[in-house]
């Protein structure tokens, strides 16, 4: 009976955790092993990684796994692109969360980045072999393959969902880059993100923005005159007054919680309503708007260069 139970237990080790291993394990290109340094902020712990490992639960935690292949292969070469230009074996700077670090998994810092365990959670039992297979397909027909500009790697910036158009890079950070500006994305339309309402009550309206203008009416409960000054090339909100007093559209944004500057609003007896399209920062690749190419047939290749003008797409060259 005994024999019978262990031969059991070790059948299941088998099914369950090593043959999985193996079958969704990232793949390693020969003679070209590098090392991912990740800095895991919710237990303060360094963790090495080899990179097309860790570009695996990078795109698990960055893009649902039920987008088209080629948008997964697409958000492989930008992650990848991402990682390496910030690894400080490549001259990058590193991470700011911890001295010996490369990225830290803070996807305000960095990337997402889910564990196995975070996956199996995410996805249930199943779910997280149909899913991590699709990925590490993704990872392996992409391995070493990553973009440049003029023979330097570029910053590989993605965001979720661009609305009608993504961003200048010079619009949103103040540096304009030649491979990142503003192109028409329609793509996008099915993201959950795409259209979005908030409703802030005047005094919630005053409260939020009081700080940024220096100055609150002294009825909170009153309408605010809000009038758009200037657009940005993407169509987001440069510039707005309220009452008479100027600021910016990412202030404005950021100070009230919104979820992109693309907006407009309608005002109503006691609140503001205020309508948003898109979610990011609206630079570079648009996620939402790769998987929309990739299922109107798109390639990985086609989908990167329209995304990030003037690129090339390279195999990683190993320094020695």
């Amino acid at each position: 009976m005994k024999q019978a139970l262990s031969g059991l237990f070790l059948f299941l080790i088998l099914f369950v955790i090593v043959i999985p291993y193996f079958l969704t394990r990232s793949p390693r290109p020969p003679g070209e092993k590098i090392t991912v340094h990740l800095f895991l902020n919710e237990c303060s712990r360094l963790r090495r990684l080899e990179l097309e490992d860790y570009l695996t639960g990078v795109i698990a935690g960055e893009m649902p796994a039920s987008f088209g292949l080629e948008a997964l292969k697409a958000q492989a070469v930008a992650a990848r692109t991402v990682t390496v230009k910030r690894m400080r074996a490549f001259g990058g700077r590193g991470s700011s969360a911890h001295p010996r670090a490369d990225l830290s998994n803070d996807p305000r810092e960095g990337q997402a980045w889910l564990s196995r365990r975070d996956m199996l959670k995410k996805w249930g039992f199943w779910g997280y072999f149909r899913n991590r297979a699709r990925i590490t397909g993704a990872v392996k027909s992409t391995a070493g393959l990553v973009l440049t500009y003029n023979g330097e790697l570029i910053d590989a910036v993605y965001h979720s969902t661009s609305g009608p158009r993504t961003e200048n890079a010079g619009e949103i950070w103040g540096s304009d880059l030649p491979y990142l500006q503003s192109v028409n994305c329609p793509f996008g339309q099915h993201s959950p993100r795409y259209k979005e309402e908030k409703l802030i009550s005047f005094a919630d309206f005053w409260a939020g923005l009081g700080a940024e203008l220096a100055a609150e009416p002294a009825n909170k409960n009153k309408s605010p005159d809000l009038r758009i000054l200037e657009y940005t090339a993407g169509g987001r909100v440069k510039t707005l007054s309220v009452n008479g007093r100027k600021m910016q559209g990412e202030a404005f944004r950021r100070q009230l919680g919104l979820n992109f500057s693309r907006f407009s609003w309608r005002l109503l007896p006691d609140a503001v309503l205020l309508q948003t399209t898109g979610y990011g920062h609206g630079v570079g690749l648009c996620q939402y708007g790769a998987d929309g190419l990739a299922r109107r047939g798109w390639d990985f290749r086609s989908i990167l260069k329209y995304y990030y003008r003037g690129v090339d797409i390279v195999r990683l060259q190993i320094r020695g």
